[in-house]
């Protein structure tokens, strides 16, 4: 009797606490419903799929028709590139719109000179660019720029985006019904992302790898063209997409901090974009989040504005280049000041701003 009725009691108490367990389910599941918008849940996908190319003769409208041009010179890898962008979105089309501006002669042009490949790859092309007759180069550097390519074998065992995460097969339907399993999903497969990212990088930065030292070599000799033309070289990094991007949370930052050094070292100026995106999130900046990690138009457009100021600033372009117009500061204020209402303090600072395109010290606020 004793143990029929213990049987029954655990079979009782075993459905009860299942209910209580799948009810609890439901209600977690309907407040994730109710505070998550619908599509957060679901990779966001808004990318072209019909990149289209520019005739040759409207390849630099501005300077249509010019016999003499002001070039900077884009030597890069496919982040320059701008891959997966419409060309109108890409870096060197946006920063030749902000050089622009002005009615300043003669035109300018940006041309780029960029390929999938590591610092040390592209010496070459900056002594290409400087034979062209670029009047400035721009070295756009990645954190992955340590790679040494004359070793493949060891970066394709450790490379994270040739070991792409997926999904079960029995979870894969309710990562679609169920949007708690989805942003679970999400979440997995990022930090898996950032860890495999970190982990790799590591390894490109350790002062025995082969590729650390290609890299210092490559940035001398690079400074070495600088010095030998008269021609500027200004190196400017991307920040990798893939992780939380606020400063105390950025998993990368170490990374930065080695490249800037290597850069002061041999005395080329450095452009950090991490700053400038550093209260964005990843799933704003990504092409596709958690599948394509190169930056979108967005990240182009940031790193364009960035650079044109660090030019301008610098003195590496003629200072008739800088806009004189400032639109829209009263819009600013107010984003700045209902940030500030919903508990994200940001300085935006509209004197800044006026400072920054007009060239003058405005007294803050």
């Amino acid at each position: 009797m004793s143990t029929r009725w213990n049987v029954t009691s655990w079979a009782h108490w075993t459905l009860r606490i299942t209910v209580v367990a799948v009810l609890g389910m439901f209600a977690v599941e309907g407040l994730v419903r109710g505070l998550v918008p619908p599509g957060l849940e679901d990779i966001p996908f808004d990318r072209s799929t019909r990149i289209v190319g520019v005739e040759d003769r409207r390849e630099h409208p501005w300077a249509a028709g010019a016999s003499t041009a002001l070039t900077v010179a884009v030597v890069g890898d496919s982040l320059a590139m701008g891959v997966g962008n419409q060309k109108c979105s890409r870096l060197a089309f946006v920063l030749e719109w902000f050089l622009n501006i002005t009615a300043a002669q003669p035109p300018a042009v940006v041309k780029l000179y960029a390929v999938p490949s590591s610092t040390y790859q592209q010496v070459h092309r900056v002594e290409q660019a400087i034979r062209d007759g670029a009047s400035v180069v721009v070295l756009a550097m990645s954190l992955n720029d340590p790679e040494d390519w004359t070793k493949p074998l060891d970066l394709l065992a450790r490379r994270p985006d040739l070991r792409e995460g997926k999904l079960e097969r029995w979870l894969q339907p309710l990562a679609r019904h169920s949007r708690l399993v989805s942003l679970a999903v999400r979440a997995v497969e990022r930090r898996r992302r950032v860890q495999g990212l970190r982990s790799y990088y590591e390894f490109l930065y350790r002062s025995d790898y082969s590729g650390i030292a290609k890299l210092r070599d490559a940035l001398g000799r690079i400074q070495q063209l600088s010095s030998t033309h008269h021609v500027p070289v200004v190196a400017m990094l991307w920040p990798c997409l893939a992780g939380d991007l606020r400063p105390s949370r950025y998993p990368f930052a170490p990374f930065h901090t080695v490249v800037a050094q290597l850069c002061q070292e041999v005395g080329l100026p450095f452009l950090d974009l991490w700053p400038a995106l550093a209260q964005s999130c990843t799933d704003r900046l990504e092409l596709i989040p958690l599948v394509d990690g190169h930056g979108n138009e967005i990240v182009h457009r940031v790193a364009a504005e960035e650079l044109f100021y660090f030019l301008l600033d610098r003195g590496l372009i003629p200072s008739d280049r800088r806009p004189a117009q400032v639109r829209e500061l009263d819009r600013v204020a107010v984003w700045e000041k209902k940030l500030r209402a919903l508990g994200q303090p940001w300085e935006l600072s509209s004197s800044k701003v006026h400072e920054r395109i007009s060239g003058t010290p405005v007294p803050s606020r």
